[in-house]
C-alpha cells in the first residue's frame, strides 16, 4: 500500500507545483491588463521606482476617484528632492536621478500588481544605451517593506 501512495505523492505536488505557477502567471497577466493608475517618469540615468497611495477608496479592480493629498504630497516630494539633487551636483558626474512612481491605490491588491508591473519594466527602462562606456543605469523599488536594486 506505501508504494502506491508515493506516485500519488508525486502527481500531487507536481499538481500543486503547476497551480502555483499558473496563479503566479495569472496575476501577472491580470497586472498588465488591470485598470491600474499608469506610471509617472521623472526621467534620468539611474532610476528609483516608488509606490505611493495616491488614491483611496479602491476596489479590487479599479482606483477610486477620490485623491489622498498625503500621498500625492510625498509624490511630489519624491520628484522635488529628484531635481534638487539632479540640479546641484557638486560632483562632475554626468548621472542624473530618475523617478517611476506607481499608485498603489490604498489596497494591498493593487500595490502587488503595481509591483509586478514595476519588475516587468525592468528590462525596458535598462535597455538604454549607456553615455561615455559608464556602467549600466540601476533601478529601485522601494516599498514599505522591502528594497529592490537591480542592476545588468
Amino acid at each position: 500500500m506505501n508504494k502506491l501512495r508515493h506516485p500519488f505523492g508525486i502527481i500531487a505536488t507536481h499538481c500543486v507545483s503547476f497551480f502555483v505557477t499558473l496563479t503566479t502567471f495569472a496575476k501577472f497577466i491580470a497586472c498588465i491588463f488591470s485598470t491600474d493608475s499608469r506610471l509617472i517618469i521623472y526621467p534620468g540615468d539611474v532610476h528609483f521606482g516608488l509606490l505611493f497611495n495616491t488614491h483611496v477608496g479602491s476596489n479590487e479592480s479599479h482606483c477610486g476617484s477620490e485623491i489622498d493629498p498625503r500621498g500625492v504630497h510625498n509624490a511630489m516630494a519624491a520628484v522635488w528632492a529628484t531635481h534638487q539633487i539632479n540640479t546641484r551636483k557638486e560632483s562632475s558626474s554626468n548621472l542624473n536621478i530618475g523617478v517611476y512612481l506607481y499608485d498603489t491605490c490604498s489596497s494591498s491588491e493593487a500595490a502587488e500588481r503595481q509591483s509586478v508591473r514595476l519588475i516587468a519594466h525592468l528590462d525596458d527602462i535598462q535597455a538604454k544605451v549607456c553615455r561615455n562606456n559608464k556602467e549600466p543605469p540601476l533601478f529601485g523599488n522601494y516599498s514599505k517593506l522591502f528594497m529592490f536594486f537591480n542592476a545588468k
